[in-house]
């Protein structure tokens, strides 16, 4: 049969049965996974045509609707469907994903609320979603925090019967079902961080990677809640794990290099710097970390380079500025250093402040005691 353009297909459409419809709908879809989005809203509203009351259909265009940010229209193509199927609730927790982006939360709660009354044994997703929106939209952690244990008992339930099942059934099943658990234990330890309580952090994060071994983000995350828990030892040993699973990964290194300049171990901080540096030679912060290391360490010059090579990277970075500052009043050169504090003065004013300065750009002491000699000098 010839391949008729969608726009052009409704009138063949009315003489031909469901298989030629569902075609067409494969054709929509085809257009939806490759992200040819007018296209696909425009063939999914040519079947509705056809069929305005097609449940599915309904469900896809809104999605669509929903990935170009037309989100009135997505909200539209939800009430029709849940109209037609007021009963079901996953269509209600679809709907509130969208009230949530348009940041409207009550409406959105109120969606997720009737969801989980009306299918409260496969809530998990639900209760996951409003989890989400309690801990980053409405930052009421321990809400969260219940959701997420709601999610977990659902799915540790489920865990419980894939161990019953015998090894063949459950081979790649369990497997999946334990990443997912150890992805909502870690969502939980983000909240937990997120509401300073570290050792409940902690001890979630350890139960993710019990469940998902070899996984390089949440011994990070292990390795941050240890940090802010004042166990710089067991910090890095994460951190050490976290390098070892994904060893070009910038961003851990960054994080283990920042957690030896913290326990002033500047010799290994800097040892990650190169590292960063090897990898991606245009790294500004791995030069800014480099340089705060060697200041510390009393190596001015060495200071002095990188941070000029910082500046090239990104020149308007106060971070790189007062860093300028202070090696160069180390270096002896008082007159540059008191002009590029005046400049950072004429930015924000609290760089008068040594105080703020210090915990604005995590300076260590020997940072903050020559920022506070030149800001004396410079009075």
């Amino acid at each position: 049969m010839p391949e008729y353009p969608i726009p052009l297909i409704a009138v063949v459409l009315l003489f031909i049965g469901g298989a030629i419809f569902d075609r067409y709908r494969k054709r929509a879809d085809q257009y939806a996974q490759q992200r040819q989005y007018p296209e696909a809203i425009s063939a999914y509203t040519c079947l509705l045509r056809l069929n305005r009351k097609n449940r599915d259909v309904l469900l896809r265009r809104g999605w669509v609707h929903f990935q170009v940010g037309d989100l009135e229209a997505a909200i539209e193509d939800h009430n029709k469907v849940i109209q037609m199927s007021p009963r079901d609730g996953s269509n209600y927790r679809l709907r509130g994903i969208i009230h949530a982006r348009q940041k409207n939360y009550d409406l959105a709660l109120r969606d997720y609320d009737q969801a989980i009354r009306l299918n409260p044994e496969a809530a998990n997703e639900t209760y996951l979603n409003r989890a989400h929106l309690w801990v980053y939209d409405k930052e009421n952690y321990q809400a969260g925090i219940d959701d997420y244990t709601a999610a977990l008992k659902i799915v540790n339930a489920n865990l419980e019967k894939s161990a019953n099942l015998t090894h063949h059934k459950r081979d790649g099943f369990d497997v999946e079902l334990k990443n997912y658990a150890a992805a909502i234990y870690s969502a939980r330890a983000d909240a937990h961080r997120f509401d300073l309580n570290f050792d409940a952090a902690i001890s979630d994060y350890i139960t993710a990677i019990n469940l998902h071994p070899d996984f390089a983000d949440y011994e990070s995350d292990l390795a941050r809640a240890y940090l802010s828990n004042k166990q710089p030892n067991e910090a890095i040993e994460h951190y050490d794990r976290a390098v070892s699973l994904k060893p070009a990964d910038i961003s851990l290194l960054v994080r283990r290099g920042s957690a030896y300049y913290d326990m002033e171990n500047y010799e290994r901080c800097i040892a990650d710097c190169n590292q960063v540096i090897i990898l991606e030679p245009e790294n500004a912060i791995g030069y800014i970390n480099r340089a705060e290391a060697y200041f510390a360490l009393g190596s001015y010059a060495e200071a002095l380079a990188d941070y000029l090579k910082a500046q090239s990277l990104d020149a308007t970075a106060n971070l790189v500025t007062a860093g300028l500052a202070i090696t160069r009043f180390k270096l002896g050169e008082a007159t540059e250093a008191k002009q590029l504090w005046a400049k950072l003065l004429e930015k924000d004013s609290q760089f008068s402040d040594m105080a703020w300065v210090g915990t604005e750009l995590h300076w260590a002491k020997p940072l903050v005691e020559a920022g506070q000699q030149l800001i004396d000098q410079s009075k």
